[in-house]
């Protein structure tokens, strides 16, 4: 099939662009900003997924992967347009559909014959309907036939590739037969269960999906509060609750809470959702606010172990990208850190194997220092912000030479106490104060590439 991507230089746009071309389909992916097009056609990535470089490579060389700045390209004679556009945040906390509806708008003149315009932007319910809307004002002269169908993405990054090949479902919200058969052919041969719907109830699933996985991480880590307070233990605990088939592990893992360029934007825009229809939810703001809550917890972790006041004080952070496996710095906890002891007066040195760079704001703010041990050298205490394995991996003895105190906070739970503890490190967790046992087979995965 011919498709289209518009917004194709784009963390979703690219992924699928890319995944579609390896299936047989011939995909002309579209964006604004030239200099990424450049980038693309040469075969290099602008931004950084796990086989991703690779699959575009052999897109371009199999001639079923091409990139482009003309929408005309990406639209005209194409059997299957895809939107995969940005919706930001507004100031409000709706999303921002600006992009969205201009897309729309400027490619209702280029159809002919008839198109599917499938949008993968994580929108709204009643996206689809006012696109259409927006599509049927600005066709040409000659008019065509369209449908638009909702068709969310659930990639994540960091495995955004493997997502698309082995998706858990296809979510479709179609309005006619025409359009379901057009998106059936176009995902034939993936395997994966297929949820077909209305368009409202298709947009608003990919939201559901965002808010429940941030719940599961807000409720863990409230347990995690919890147990600190007993003296019970997170792993422990996380087994008991994982292992039930109904709740799963997934996604219960305690520590400085999420980040990331979905969630919390997602989650903004569903409360919002919920507001305009009557339903307000104290559910959805709870949530939130536990996951803000962490970074303060985080601070008395600090003021616990290093003393008050905080100013002057010389800590150091590994990990800046959002999670592991990605360089994204969007809405990532370690921005909401800096910012937090920067406001304390702490000077702050960092690392992250991948991001090499913050945005102004941030970089002002710290010095960057070029592997874990240099960057952990006279510092007062150390915060693990991002899960990158090579941080279990390190020489703990020499690490401890390095610092001016002993002192680990580790946001994330990678480490073992008891390692920790054998190395001369005042160590402090989420939710562990009592130990793990011997008996938890999830402790010993946990644990086990920690080296001593």
């Amino acid at each position: 099939m011919k498709v289209g991507i518009i917004g194709g230089s784009g963390y979703v746009g690219l992924v699928t662009g890319a995944g579609l071309a390896r299936k047989g389909h011939e995909v002309v992916c579209m964006d604004i900003e030239a200099e990424k097009i450049r980038l693309l056609q040469r075969g290099h990535s602008p931004i950084h997924e796990q086989g991703l470089t690779e699959l575009i490579r052999e897109g371009l060389r199999a001639e079923r992967l091409f990139f482009t700045t003309e929408l005309a390209e990406a639209v005209r004679d194409r059997e299957v347009v895809f939107i995969a556009v940005g919706t930001p945040a507004a100031e409000d906390g709706n999303a921002d559909l600006n992009a969205v509806l201009t897309a729309a708008r400027e490619l209702a003149p280029h159809l002919r014959g008839y198109t599917v315009v499938a949008l993968k932007s994580t929108v709204p319910p009643g996206s689809s309907h006012l696109v259409k809307q927006v599509i049927s004002r600005h066709l040409g002269p000659a008019g065509a036939e369209f449908d638009v169908v909702a068709n969310p993405e659930f990639l994540r990054e960091g495995t955004a590739v493997r997502d698309f090949f082995y998706p858990d479902r296809i979510v479709l919200g179609v309005s006619t037969p025409k359009a379901h058969r057009v998106m059936l052919r176009l995902y034939s041969g993936f395997g994966a269960p297929m949820v077909v719907t209305d368009p409202a109830t298709a947009e608003l699933t990919k939201y559901a999906a965002n808010a429940f996985l941030a719940l599961k991480i807000s409720f863990i880590n409230e347990m995690a509060r919890l147990c600190e307070a007993v003296g019970a233990n997170i792993h422990d605990l996380r087994h008991g609750l994982g292992t039930d088939r109904r709740i799963g592990l997934g996604h219960l893992h305690a520590g400085i809470g999420f980040g990331g360029p979905c969630l919390h934007k997602d989650l903004l825009a569903l409360m919002r959702t919920a507001e305009r229809y009557g339903c307000p939810s104290k559910l959805l703001a709870d949530v939130l606010a536990v996951n803000d809550d962490q970074i303060e917890f985080l601070v008395q972790q600090l003021q616990k172990m290093i003393g008050r006041p905080l100013q002057g004080k010389v800590v150091a952070l590994w990990g800046l990208a959002f999670k592991a496996g990605t360089s994204d710095t969007r809405n990532a906890p370690s921005l909401r850190i800096i910012r937090r002891l920067a406001g304390e007066g702490v000077r702050l040195a960092v690392y992250d194997p991948l991001v090499k760079v913050l945005p102004p704001e941030y970089e002002a703010l710290v010095r960057h220092g070029e592997d874990p041990y240099q960057v952990a050298r006279g510092a007062e205490a150390l915060v693990l912000v991002t899960e990158w394995p090579e941080f279990g991996e390190v020489d703990f003895f020499r690490l401890r030479e390095e610092m001016a105190r002993p002192c680990v906070i580790d946001g994330r739970n990678l480490l073992l106490p008891a390692v920790m503890e054998r190395c001369g490190f005042q160590y402090a967790g989420w939710g562990i104060s009592g130990r793990p046992t011997a008996g938890c087979p999830e402790a010993q995965v946990l644990y086990g590439s920690v080296s001593a």
